[in-house]
């Protein structure tokens, strides 16, 4: 509960700093989501390759939703050690390290489901492991390829955690998402109508989960470094005998 109550505590301290990243970096990036989307939903329209419309909609979503979360990553490491520059800082740490995020998200997502296409456990068991790779790179300031075995170790030793964190995560955003639709759909059907209270949501709950998740993230990574040096100042007392 103190890790949230602190995300809460960034998120309003922050809050002009999230809008500004938010409107510059994350809303783009959704709109351009929702474009190729739909427009690959209307080339498979009617047509019995309908199932490639969702695929490519879950795929761009999974890939912009690793490198968009780079900014308010480093908001939340910035505020933690009590930085100043904050915006500039998270500009600069999404142009280092977008590039390198996407790759590894074009390898890292078609993995995860080619895994779930052919076995779904394996694709899921992929998804955890190195779900923290992006938050790895920005924390230690190391590449995301050098950070998945730092990314692999936290997730190992906090699978339960990171399960439960990921799964309250999509229940919220899943279920504030629906009742915002079917409210807005008491008013309008129109498409736009109902696409902008969608993205607004969007842009205001992901730097919260982002920040959390960043949060919990620092934590499990001490707790796992600190169990590192007690076993071997351990192992050295036992040597020493």
């Amino acid at each position: 509960m103190s890790l949230l109550k602190q995300a809460i505590s960034i998120y309003i301290e922050n809050f002009e700093r999230i809008l500004l990243l938010a409107f510059t970096i994350l809303l783009p990036f959704l709109l351009f989501h929702g474009a190729i989307s739909n427009y690959v939903f209307y080339l498979v329209a009617d047509t019995p390759a309908q199932f490639y419309g969702d695929f490519s909609n879950l795929y761009l979503m999974m890939i912009f939703y690793l490198f968009v979360q780079i900014p308010f990553i480093q908001l939340t490491k910035s505020d933690q050690e009590g930085e100043e520059a904050v915006v500039k800082k998270s500009y600069i740490s999404f142009l280092k390290y977008s590039s390198s995020v996407f790759l590894f998200g074009v390898v890292f997502i078609t993995s995860v489901l080619l895994g779930m296409v052919l076995f779904v456990i394996p694709g899921i068991i992929i998804l955890l492991f190195f779900y923290f790779t992006p938050y790895v790179a920005v924390y230690n300031e190391r590449s995301v390829w050098k950070s998945m075995k730092t990314a692999f170790q936290v997730a190992k030793k906090n699978m339960m955690k990171l399960i439960s964190l990921l799964l309250v995560i999509a229940l919220i955003e899943g279920v504030l998402s629906s009742l915002l639709m079917q409210v807005v759909s008491l008013f309008s059907l129109n498409y736009f109508v109902i696409l902008f209270p969608q993205l607004l949501l969007n842009m205001m709950l992901l730097p919260l989960f982002v920040i959390f998740t960043s949060l919990c993230y620092d934590k499990w990574a001490k707790d796992l470094y600190s169990t590192r040096i007690q076993n071997s100042n351990a192992f050295v007392g036992i040597e020493s005998k």
